[in-house]
């Protein structure tokens, strides 16, 4: 079962530095994420939402895309057609990911100057994201961690 995140820091370049720690513990198997999303609230007011693929769209645009190109070699506008089709009911059925609308909330909760990261969390080492955690200052907004989780998760961003 995936987990959601959501983190807010003081700073307008926090958030992005602690995904790109989380990254490197992504690229040695020790994290896996399903959807990430990074928002920033300029000194100006202005929100700017920088949110990746979620791992359910990726997978639909590969899925289409097999389709596509099987198909199009003997029906080539409708195995574009179908491609495209069969890729967005893959992301459709695999559906998870970050919800817009919690997003824009987060966004409006945020102060000028601050940022957030929201993460959906398939699985991980508690121990090595709490370690990175650690490093940075801030505090949890929301997470559906269990609540011992959720406790080391709020002591290790408050350290």
């Amino acid at each position: 079962m995936a987990h959601l995140i959501a983190m807010m820091f003081d700073s307008e370049t926090e958030a992005a530095d602690v995904l790109l720690s989380l990254r490197d513990l992504q690229a040695s198997d020790d994290l896996d994420l399903e959807d990430t999303a990074v928002l920033v609230r300029g000194r100006d007011g202005e929100i700017k939402i920088h949110n990746e693929l979620s791992g359910a769209t990726e997978k639909g645009l590969v899925a289409g895309g097999m389709v596509g190109a099987v198909l199009g070699f003997a029906f080539p506008i409708a195995g574009v057609v179908l491609g495209v089709a069969g890729g967005a009911l893959v992301a459709r059925l695999l559906g998870s990911g970050i919800d817009s609308g919690f997003v824009k909330e987060l966004g409006v909760r945020l102060r000028p100057g601050s940022s957030a990261l929201v993460l959906v969390v398939r699985q991980g080492t508690p121990e090595l994201v709490l370690s990175v955690l650690r490093l940075h200052k801030g505090h949890v907004y929301h997470t559906t961690l269990s609540p011992e989780l959720e406790q080391q998760l709020r002591h290790a961003l408050e350290e």
